[in-house]
């Protein structure tokens, strides 16, 4: 897979993912791309991370919402919410178009942070070719 895939897939997933959610997502961070794994030099994967208000109300609705874009997708999902008396639900999908992505809904933040598949590249190229893009 080439880097520019690799990047699309996982904007791609979390930006369908949030669109089943609904809100105001901001961007936290990226779509970066870091070295896929220490000292690796020739493979590279893409970090983004999105957060928005959360929801007293819906969390489970939320999250149901998402599990059924990942599962349409063909991604195993798994449930992460705790117990206890922090309210919080959440799930994490593996599988292609990606590595791994989670969502953690929380009354009082959303946060949804996905990485892409490795693909053959350089990170640091990578990154000095988009910020001269950019300039």
């Amino acid at each position: 897979m080439d880097p520019s895939t690799a990047k699309k897939s996982i904007v791609d997933l979390v930006e369908r993912s949030t669109a089943a959610v609904g809100g105001d997502w901001k961007v936290y961070r990226g779509p970066a791309v870091e070295p896929c794994g220490q000292d690796v030099e020739d493979r590279v994967r893409y970090v983004y991370i999105v957060e928005r208000e959360g929801s007293a109300t819906g969390l489970q609705r939320d999250v149901d919402a998402v599990r059924a874009v990942w599962k349409d997708a063909g991604m195993d999902v798994v449930d992460t919410a705790t117990a206890g008396g922090d309210t919080r639900a959440g799930i994490r999908g593996t599988g292609d178009p990606v590595t791994s992505i989670g969502f953690d809904a929380k009354p009082d933040r959303y946060s949804m942070s996905g990485v892409s598949v490795c693909a053959s590249g350089n990170a640091s190229e990578l990154r000095d070719e988009e910020f001269s893009d950019q300039g």
